[in-house]
């Protein structure tokens, strides 16, 4: 499993016309280490978010999966044939796996994350945020949060301020059929969808072919099938080996990915209200941006949308957080899913969006 995006940048570029323009905020937020003007957004103050699908600056966001299954031509030639496949079934387990990964992904959700204070580091933000919104999200940060639909992203909305990911793009490089085949001379003939691109006589065991020895790098499956051969055995009467076991192996390459963002026919970017209650505690009119360092945690906090840790599909309730699907009985994950869409770091003070007045 990999992440990449097309370039660098966030995944998520977050917008709003009621960014806090006061001079106290702008202090606040220029004194506690935000470069970025537009930093402060007040409680209840409308917010959008915007994937690549409607802005070209910023990043295609995908998730990969390089799939490789091995089986057996011909199983009855084996004694003992328990867990192999043959050709038929290791396509339909790569099958399973993928539309697996597409109903997880799809699953998956944007959440606001947070912590109370100031915090400009992301790296500092992500040791000791907390998810705030979504289906597993505590809807409180010092108090409690106003779970009315009118704030925040929704989970289960059919609307622009649901919070659920939208698969927008595939690419699937279609299977590719890598052939093992050692005969009784003992070479060793790799076959790619049934044409030769490497033959090893009796005495090599390397490939020299680059695809061949990418393929080994990553899976092992030529260092292991030449280990498993009985080759090179026995003498006739001048003294040379003359026994080498066949066999065949074959093994199915899948590369497949998918684009996450935000459908552009459908819902294309994601907005709603700021929760009410998103802010610090305000004492007076007086006190409003108040960036006194031993009150700053009770007065100020911190938040970022990005990918929630953790798919909303049903299955994935199971298992641990970036679960993508199970490979037959192995569980395969993402770690570090949720950083690959997310937006800026944002600051909400002790202010809603109606001091803006």
């Amino acid at each position: 499993m990999s992440m990449f995006k097309s370039k660098s940048g966030l995944g998520l570029k977050l917008s709003s016309t009621q960014w806090s323009i006061h001079a106290g905020a702008q202090k606040l937020i220029k004194n506690n280490g935000f470069a970025d003007k537009d930093s402060l957004l007040p409680a209840g103050a409308i917010f959008t978010l915007s994937s690549a699908s409607t802005d070209n600056t910023i990043p295609d966001c995908w998730v990969g999966a390089r799939i490789f299954q091995t089986y057996i031509p011909d199983k009855s030639v084996l004694v003992d044939s328990t867990g192999v496949l043959n050709k038929a079934e290791a396509e339909s387990k790569i099958t399973a796996f993928k539309q697996q990964m597409d109903k997880s992904l799809d699953n998956y959700e944007i959440v606001m994350m947070g912590l109370e204070g100031i915090e400009s580091n992301p790296s500092k933000f992500d040791e000791s945020s907390e998810q705030i919104t979504g289906k597993e999200g505590k809807y409180k940060l010092g108090r409690n949060f106003d779970k009315s639909s009118k704030y925040d992203l929704q989970t289960g909305s059919t609307g622009a301020d649901r919070s659920d990911l939208d698969i927008i793009g595939r690419a699937d490089e279609g299977l590719i059929d890598w052939g093992f085949k050692a005969d009784v001379d003992g070479n060793i003939t790799i076959t790619k969808n049934g044409a030769t691109v490497e033959t090893l006589n009796k005495t090599q065991k390397v490939a020299t072919n680059a695809e061949v020895k990418d393929v080994n790098a990553q899976t092992k499956i030529l260092d292991n099938f030449v280990s498993a051969l009985d080759r090179n055995l026995g003498s006739d009467r001048s003294g040379r080996s003359w026994y080498n076991e066949g066999f065949e192996v074959h093994m199915i390459e899948n590369k497949y990915a998918v684009q996450l963002g935000f459908d552009k026919d459908h819902e294309p970017q994601r907005s709603n209200a700021l929760n009410i209650q998103a802010n610090g505690k305000l004492q007076n009119r007086q006190d409003m941006y108040n960036g006194d360092s031993s009150t700053l945690k009770e007065k100020a906090r911190t938040y970022r949308f990005q990918i929630s840790p953790r798919t909303t599909a049903a299955e994935g309730a199971s298992h641990n957080v970036a679960w993508i699907g199970n490979f037959g009985d192995v569980e395969i994950f993402m770690p570090g899913i949720q950083h690959l869409m997310q937006s800026k770091l944002f600051v909400t003070s002790n202010t809603t969006v109606m001091d803006l007045n």
